[in-house]
């Protein structure tokens, strides 16, 4: 499975899209650098917090697939990724069980949609800014004729909110500065 497929079924499985299996626990795995039988513990452990009935021989090494609801595959998903991820930052004195409790709480699942309109957008900003750091207005007046012609400095600025949510273009004090697409996709946890 490539990174950018792992990344993919992790983000279905934060959203409750996807199902439970080995392949899951494989991508859990991918995407944070970590040992599948790490990523099994964490789960099971998930499990046994939210007192789901779940026998150890579903979850065994090979292939699996639990059938569960969308709702409880997003709780799973992010108490599993969550606690992992808590786990590496750390807080190993805690144990697993009351990490995959407390780490819902703590984190928040945010899925921020780029169209196809805001590529084109990121694209020409990429063009007119070079990597500087700019002003709205400034950026805006070097964006190509034709584009500042299809989008009005309001859309504009409602392009550069969903780019920043998106961690492809920064605002500071200074100005913008846009950046380009990172060559693998990725999520982003935030502490609440």
């Amino acid at each position: 499975m490539t990174a950018v497929a792992s990344v993919a079924m992790v983000n279905a499985a934060l959203r409750g899209e996807s199902p439970v299996d080995s392949d899951l626990v494989l991508a859990i795995a991918d995407v944070l650098g970590l040992p599948d039988t790490d990523v099994r513990i964490a789960m099971r452990s998930v499990f046994r917090a939210y007192n789901a009935q779940v026998s150890v021989l579903e979850m065994r090494t090979g292939t699996w697939c639990l059938d569960l609801e969308a709702a409880t595959v997003k709780a799973v998903s992010c108490a599993t990724v969550t606690s992992l991820i808590l786990g590496c930052m750390g807080a190993q004195s805690i144990p697993v069980t009351v990490l995959s409790i407390v780490a819902p709480f703590l984190f928040e699942v945010e899925r921020i949609e780029i169209s196809a309109g805001d590529v084109w957008v990121h694209a020409s900003l990429l063009d007119a800014a070079s990597g500087d750091t700019v002003h709205l207005p400034e950026l805006y007046e070097r964006l190509p004729p034709d584009v500042r012609n299809e989008l009005t400095i309001r859309d504009f600025i409602a392009v550069v909110e969903r780019l920043q949510r998106a961690s492809l273009l920064s605002l500071g004090p200074t100005g913008a500065v846009v950046h380009p697409v990172k060559r693998r996709a990725d999520f982003r946890l935030r502490l609440k």
